[in-house]
């Protein structure tokens, strides 16, 4: 089990360019939404009527499950091999569900990833628009990188 404060790389952002200063400033607040998303998702209401949210309702089926296999384990015999089954079936859904967390993280990741690169793509789209009337050697360049930068953007969102 996860303590919480575990780390997994999940996703890798590789940044081109001459200055990685912007990616490490940035990168905090990247973190700390996808952790809004996760704790927003675990604070879901999961039983309205007790009021209950999803990180209640886990942690109270796996407190359950550990007095209900220490009741079974105190018992001997045939019990024993009813009990080892039981916990098998109880790590198995214990792992089903960090799966469908681990997918649920990994697609609030890519949605907000894409929300990113929606952002980016638009101010430098804006930007190029604001430069159509200067014509001079420096803009025009500037416009291409826009234009590179903008193609590597739309790419990174048909993937």
């Amino acid at each position: 089990m996860s303590d919480g404060n575990e780390i997994k790389n999940i996703l890798e952002v590789q940044v081109a360019g001459k200055d990685l200063s912007i990616w490490k400033e940035k990168k905090p607040e990247l973190i700390a939404k996808i952790q809004e998303v996760v704790d927003k998702i675990m604070d879901h209401i999961a039983d309205p009527i007790n009021q209950t949210t999803v990180r209640d309702e886990a942690k109270e089926v796996i407190s359950l499950s550990l007095d209900h296999i220490k009741q079974k384990l105190a018992k001997p015999g045939i019990e024993n091999q009813q009990t080892l089954a039981e916990i098998e079936q109880i790590y198995a859904r214990i792992n089903q569900t960090k799966t469908e967390e681990r997918k649920t993280k990994a697609e609030a990741d890519k949605l907000e990833f894409d929300n990113m690169l929606r952002k980016l793509e638009f101010s430098l789209g804006s930007t190029k628009i604001l430069l159509l009337n200067d014509k001079d050697d420096e803009t025009v360049i500037f416009t291409r990188q826009l234009d590179a930068w903008i193609k590597l953007v739309r790419d990174l969102r048909a993937v």
